[in-house]
């Protein structure tokens, strides 16, 4: 099949714009008028068809049109109060069968999972390796909460440069600097009966800012808390 055009290179490209649609069983020529009866025709060879549609091809592929962009996944997020509900749970378990399910639950839910936590960060607690923070705002908790978690101070692994950082943004936020933090949980206990122990590991330092007055990291004065597990053959043997 060959195509007419007149002396116009406009119009001949408009021409290979409509390329894909033409049949590709043969070889294709585009051919100009001839200016005079004896000028011979330019052709436009097969392999100049295909480079125009690789162009084509191309210019479609780069168009930002083509296709929308693809979302950026949502970041893992939990509030350290979960976690910590979860673990009082595990505190008020009456018997040991019961406890160690609870636990078994709680190393599947929680371990190797990314957090972005609030915690209060405290300078004497800070080390070339990280700080160990109060990472439980007991204002937000059960009564029970201090009891459960006792003393406990979740780790924060950091660079020593991410401590450099983090004391410098935290002078201005003194006495009670919040950090919030981001990390895999690599740590926590394995024994019902151990305490409860937390480290974060690939950390990354979001934000900082001041404590505010309803938030309550600080450390509870309880002692170190005790599980009371019920013995079912000493309470057979006292019935």
């Amino acid at each position: 099949m060959k195509l007419h055009h007149p002396p116009n290179h406009q119009v001949l490209f408009r021409k290979l714009e409509h390329l894909p649609h033409l049949p590709r069983t043969r070889p294709v020529y585009l051919r100009a008028e001839p200016k005079s009866p004896g000028e011979r025709r330019p052709e436009v060879s097969p392999t100049n068809h295909r480079i125009a549609l690789l162009l084509l091809l191309v210019a479609a592929a780069c168009d930002p049109r083509a296709a929308p962009p693809v979302a950026e996944a949502p970041e893992a997020t939990d509030s350290s109060g979960h976690l910590a509900r979860d673990w009082i749970a595990l505190f008020q378990t009456k018997t040991q069968q019961e406890a160690e399910e609870r636990l078994r639950a709680l190393r599947t839910t929680w371990m190797d999972r990314t957090v972005t936590w609030d915690v209060e960060v405290l300078d004497p607690f800070c080390g070339e390796g990280g700080c160990n923070v109060r990472a439980f705002d007991f204002a937000r908790l059960p009564e029970q909460a201090p009891r459960a978690i006792g003393g406990a101070l979740p780790r924060v692994a950091l660079s020593p440069g991410q401590v450099t950082a983090l004391r410098e943004a935290c002078q201005s936020h003194t006495p009670h600097c919040v950090v919030r933090v981001q990390g895999r949980i690599t740590v926590l206990p394995e024994d019902t009966d151990a305490p409860l122990s937390i480290e974060l590991e690939g950390v990354q330092l979001l934000s900082t800012r001041s404590a505010r007055a309803s938030e309550h990291f600080g450390r509870p004065s309880h002692p170190s808390p005790q599980r009371h597990v019920v013995d079912p053959l000493s309470s057979a043997a006292r019935s």
